[in-house]
């Protein structure tokens, strides 16, 4: 998981915000309940604030993302079969 935070420069995947120890997670694109693995290529860093964004399975809002952002963030929700997020949504 260092490699790959090391490979992101410290930044969050989706909002490309730097990130501490404390708030980086690295979290599998497509998850073990897929048949998702722990190898690199399925491995992303994220800040532990926009957890509850790829994981909510009713969320159905978001704004203060970017079209750039919101566009990585339904990769991952597309990746848990979750729909995606579009309008206005809020980071923890």
């Amino acid at each position: 998981m260092i490699s790959k935070y090391i490979a992101q420069y410290g930044k969050c995947y989706i909002t490309g915000t730097e990130l501490s120890t404390e708030n980086a997670v690295g979290i599998r694109i497509k998850p073990k309940e897929r048949n998702g693995t722990d190898n690199y290529s399925n491995i992303v860093i994220v800040d532990k604030n926009v957890i509850p964004l790829i994981e909510d399975i009713d969320i159905d809002y978001c704004s203060k993302l970017t079209e750039k952002q919101r566009v990585k963030l339904n990769k991952l929700r597309k990746a848990r079969k979750l729909k995606p997020v579009s309008g206005t949504c809020k980071l923890a």
